[in-house]
């Protein structure tokens, strides 16, 4: 994003991420925050192992109702940041009375400090908006995307090992995989002439068959199947070759499949996958690494085809249209 950042680990010595140590009450920092929770929800959200880790003891507030996008309902998730503006102004805040908000909840260990004024911390922002759309992230027109998402780079670190993964599953060299785009400033790295073109597909399948068995459906009936992803994808295919002149046969998919039988479905049409099981991505370097190689792979992809209602899609999506002036599409469930 090329601006400065200053991350709680500058501020307060912290145990390391693998740390299972409690944290005693003395080396607790207290802090007032915002809490985001609509007006008929008695809780904050709390995330022990977060607060744990950054050593916190938070007492929340909730945000006053003439932030939330229609302040006369008490189960109004969203709330507007223009609205919320100027309750969390540096040093000057507006405070309707002396006494300020009713607290909330106090802290685990009995603080009952009001939000501070001047750093402003929530609970969750996963429903604020701009505006009157609610989810605005699925649009291209957001700022929380145009603004700083699409400028949020991956660490060379990082490309390097999803490249090589990708060599690997394509039968190539890792000079011939493309690099990511939005990396070229640190990378000072051209696309190889020679370089191969994938489309990506993101299928989320695993946690909506759950929802499909508790709603009592057959899962063939309310999970698209890969045909269908497949035609999406030789539509982009198509759209690619015609509009761009690039004709692009390679075909990756990501998914929380586990069904073998799955993929050898998959294998027998000619997709290709990252298979992290056989990498032994997760013994190598954590849980969180398999799901983040596939977003590196899928940001450089010249397509996108994605499942509607998985975040995973919606950015990766995101990435190759800006990124790499490709096209997308989302399918979706019924």
């Amino acid at each position: 994003m090329r601006r400065p950042l200053l991350e709680w680990k500058n501020v307060k010595a912290l145990p390391s991420n693998t740390s299972i140590a409690r944290v005693p009450p003395e080396q607790r920092e207290h802090l007032g925050c915002w809490s985001g929770r609509q007006a008929n929800d008695p809780n904050p959200s709390r995330v022990a192992s977060v607060v744990d880790h950054l050593q916190l003891d938070i007492a929340y507030t909730r945000v006053p109702t003439e932030a939330r996008r229609d302040n006369k309902e008490r189960s109004e998730e969203f709330i507007e940041f223009d609205r919320l503006a100027p309750y969390i102004l540096p040093r000057y805040p507006y405070r309707p009375n002396p006494k300020g908000f009713p607290l909330l909840q106090k802290s685990p260990l009995g603080s009952e400090l009001p939000p501070d004024e001047k750093m402003s911390c929530f609970d969750h922002l996963y429903y604020a908006t701009s505006s009157w759309q609610v989810f605005e992230w699925r649009y291209s027109w957001s700022p929380a995307w145009g603004r700083v998402a699409t400028h949020l780079r991956f660490t060379d670190e990082l490309v390097d090992l999803t490249r090589g993964y990708l060599a690997r599953s394509f039968n190539t060299t890792k000079d011939l995989v493309p690099p990511v785009r939005s990396n070229f400033s640190r990378l000072d790295q051209k696309i190889h002439p020679c370089a191969f073109q994938f489309i990506a597909v993101h299928m989320r399948r695993n946690d909506f068959a759950s929802n499909c068995i508790n709603n009592h459906r057959p899962i063939e009936e309310c999970i698209p199947s890969v045909d269908v992803y497949k035609a999406k994808v030789d539509a982009i295919r198509q759209e690619l070759l015609e509009n761009q002149n690039r004709d692009v046969s390679e075909i990756l998919l990501m998914s929380d499949e586990i069904d073998s039988s799955f993929w050898q479905g998959v294998k027998d049409i000619g997709w290709r996958r990252l298979d992290h099981l056989s990498e032994q991505t997760q013994m190598k370097y954590g849980e969180w690494y398999s799901p983040i190689i596939d977003q590196v792979a899928g940001s450089m992809a010249a397509g996108f085809v994605g499942t509607e209602g998985s975040t995973f899609s919606l950015v990766g999506a995101r990435r190759v249209e800006d990124w790499n002036n490709g096209y997308s599409a989302m399918i979706h469930r019924s």
